[in-house]
C-alpha cells in the first residue's frame, strides 16, 4: 500500500478536530494510564535533570520518554531538517515500530502516550479491559495517517483525554488558542533509538541504544533540542517505567 505524504505537517490538521491540551503533569498522565487500562505497575516519573547522576534516580526499566518542547521558529526549522533526514532513513526504519500522525489539534499528549505504550506491548501488563490496547491492536496494521483517522473516530479515547485535560493545575486554554508546546516520544526498538513525533511524516532514528544506556541516550538528544532555544525554559520530560515488583 502506498502511503500518501502530506505537503507539510500543517495539512494534517482540520480546524474542526480540536481537543483540550493535556498538561505536562505526571499525576495527570498516571491517572490517564489507569483510565486507559495500563497495569498499575507502569507509571510516569518526572525527569528533573538530564545529567547522568540525576538520571540514575529514575526507576528502571524505563522504556520510553515523553518530551515536551516549545513550538518555536527554531523547532520549525528542526522539523524541516528531520523530515529530510526521515526521508533518507525510510528503508532503515524497523517495520515493527508503531508510528502514527497527529491530525487532531492539541492531541499531542495522547499520541505521545500511545507511541510509548504501543512500542512496549510485550513489556507492559494491561487490565482485563484496556481501551489503549484495543486501539493499538486494531490500528497496528494501518499506515501513519490511517492511525490518525482512527483516533479521530475513537470517542472513548477522546472522552478519556478530555477528562484528564480538565484535571491539570494550570488554567485550561480555549480550544481556539494555539498551544505553544508539543509532546514527542523516544523509544528503544531493537537497540535503536527513535524519536516519534506526530507532526512528522516518519520516525527519526538517532542511532544505537540499549536498556542500560537508553535514558542517557535520550538525554543527549533532548539536550540538542534545548540548545536550539537556549533562552527558553519551557521544556519538560517524563520517563515511562515499571515499579519494582
Amino acid at each position: 500500500m502506498s502511503i500518501p505524504k502530506p505537503q507539510s505537517r500543517i495539512s494534517l490538521f482540520d480546524d474542526t478536530k480540536v481537543w483540550l491540551p493535556l498538561e505536562s503533569n505526571v499525576n495527570v498522565f498516571n491517572r490517564y494510564l489507569r483510565h486507559l487500562g495500563v497495569g498499575s505497575r507502569w507509571t510516569m516519573a518526572d525527569i528533573t535533570s538530564l545529567e547522568f547522576d540525576m538520571l540514575r534516580e529514575i526507576p528502571t526499566p524505563a522504556v520510553a520518554v515523553l518530551f515536551l518542547q516549545p513550538l518555536t521558529k527554531n523547532y520549525e526549522k528542526y522539523q524541516v531538517e528531520m523530515e529530510e533526514k526521515a526521508d533518507k532513513q525510510t528503508r532503515e526504519i524497523d517495520p515493527d515500530l508503531y508510528f502514527m500522525a497527529q491530525s487532531i489539534k492539541n492531541a499531542a499528549g495522547t499520541v505521545a502516550l500511545i507511541h510509548a505504550v504501543a512500542n512496549n506491548m510485550e513489556e507492559i501488563n494491561f487490565e482485563e479491559v484496556s481501551m489503549v490496547r484495543e486501539f493499538i491492536t486494531k490500528s497496528k496494521g494501518s499506515n501513519f495517517l490511517e492511525k490518525a483517522q482512527m483516533l479521530e473516530q475513537c470517542a472513548e479515547l477522546r472522552e478519556a483525554h478530555e477528562q484528564r485535560a480538565n484535571e491539570g493545575q494550570t488554567t485550561i486554554p480555549d480550544m481556539d488558542v494555539d498551544v505553544p508546546h508539543h509532546f514527542v516520544t523516544f523509544v528503544n526498538m531493537k537497540s535503536r533509538l527513535y524519536e516519534l513525533d506526530g507532526l512528522k511524516t516518519a520516525p527519526v532514528k538517532h542511532g544505537n541504544t540499549n536498556k542500560d544506556s537508553f535514558l542517557r541516550d535520550v538525554a543527549e538528544v533532548c539536550k540538542g533540542h534545548m540548545k536550539r532555544d537556549p533562552n527558553n525554559m519551557d521544556f519538560a520530560a517524563m520517563a515511562f517505567h515499571a515499579l519494582e515488583k
